[in-house]
Parts: C-alpha cells; sequence; structure tokens
C-alpha cells in the first residue's frame, strides 16, 4: 500500500513538473514522450479558405475555491469537416501584453457547423476572451470588466470586442497535449492556479 502511495505522489509531482515546465518554456518546446500523451491539432485551412465562429453567450462563473470562468456558448464552422477527434479549436484569455488559450476537441466529427459550449479559466488580470480557430486567429471576442464588491473582484462580460483590437493583438500560447486524460497548464479550469 505504501508503494502504490509513493507511485502515486511520483505520478503527481512528474505531472505538475511538466505543466510547470510547459508554461515556462518557449514556443519551441518538444513534446514530452510518452505513452499516455494525447497530442491535439489545430485544423489546418486550405489555401483561400477560413473558419469562422460567433460568441452568442457568455457568462462569468465563480467555481468553488473562488476559481474565475468564463462560460462561452455560440457557433463555429470549420473551414472543412475535422477528420480526427484529435483536431481543436479554442478559447483564449488576454492579459496585458500576453496571452494562453485552452483546446476544445470538435467531439463530433463531419459536421459543416458545431455548437461551441466550453470555458476557460481566467484571473483578475484578463481583459479579453476569444474563440480562437488557432492560436492567433481569433474569431469573436468579448472584453472582461473587473469590479469590486466588498473588497471581493468579480468579472463582468463588457460585451463584444473587435477580433483586431490591440487587447487581443498577442499569441494565445496552448498547450496542446494531455497525459492519462487529465488537461493540464493555464488553461486548464480545473488545475490548481500556478500562484497557489
Amino acid at each position: 500500500m505504501a508503494d502504490s502511495l509513493i507511485r502515486t505522489l511520483c505520478a503527481a509531482v512528474a505531472a505538475t513538473a511538466v505543466a510547470v515546465s510547459a508554461m515556462t518554456a518557449p514556443a519551441t518546446a518538444t513534446v514530452p514522450e510518452s505513452p499516455a500523451l494525447i497530442l491535439h491539432k489545430w485544423l489546418v485551412c486550405p489555401a483561400g479558405t477560413n473558419s469562422t465562429g460567433v460568441i452568442a453567450y457568455s457568462q462569468p462563473l465563480v467555481e468553488p475555491g473562488d476559481r474565475y470562468v468564463v462560460e462561452v456558448g455560440g457557433t463555429f464552422t470549420p473551414c472543412k469537416p475535422p477528420t480526427g477527434s484529435h483536431q481543436v479549436y479554442g478559447l483564449g484569455a488576454y492579459r496585458g501584453t500576453e496571452a494562453y488559450g485552452r483546446a476544445v476537441p470538435f467531439g463530433d466529427l463531419g459536421k459543416q457547423t458545431y455548437n461551441v459550449l466550453a470555458d476557460i479559466r481566467i484571473y483578475p488580470d484578463v481583459q479579453a476572451l476569444c474563440l480562437i480557430a488557432d492560436e492567433t486567429t481569433r474569431l469573436s471576442c468579448v472584453s472582461i470588466g473587473w469590479v469590486t464588491v466588498d473588497g471581493v473582484a468579480h468579472h463582468v462580460i463588457d460585451g463584444p470586442l473587435p477580433v483586431d483590437s490591440p487587447r487581443v493583438a498577442m499569441t494565445a500560447r496552448t498547450i496542446m497535449w494531455f497525459p492519462d486524460s487529465q488537461p493540464i497548464g493555464p488553461g486548464c479550469t480545473t488545475c490548481p492556479d500556478p500562484d497557489e
């Protein structure tokens, strides 16, 4: 039983090390080798085509532990039907001079239009959120504001934001792998806060 506990703790430490190194690694970092590694890939559009999408609904939520989340609903029309379960679109959260993303698998394959219902964890310095086709292609964005009530920060949706706004002009770095079906990285809504 002690061996099992030690193996579990070692696995947790290793997963944390992968998550921390992924958050601090340069964009050209290599993907770690693992038999349990699942890779995502952005849908690549043929020349002269592009995907489209609309955020029709967005709602600020606070999860247990005072974790800020924004739930987004809308539609995503891919430039071509996805053919593999590894293909994704995403959500990007933009703060100051940097951004991070969360990959969202398409689910059912071969559809012309997908209903979007996804969420992303955000932090008190996030100013905008976008539906993205890849790390640099923003399809629809909303502005996020912060208000303080009784000394506690709360996030609010301020309304639509142009996709070419300087507030969302940076690359939304997105973790494109996760081990053992458990997401990792800054786009993970269930992961611990890196500042905790």
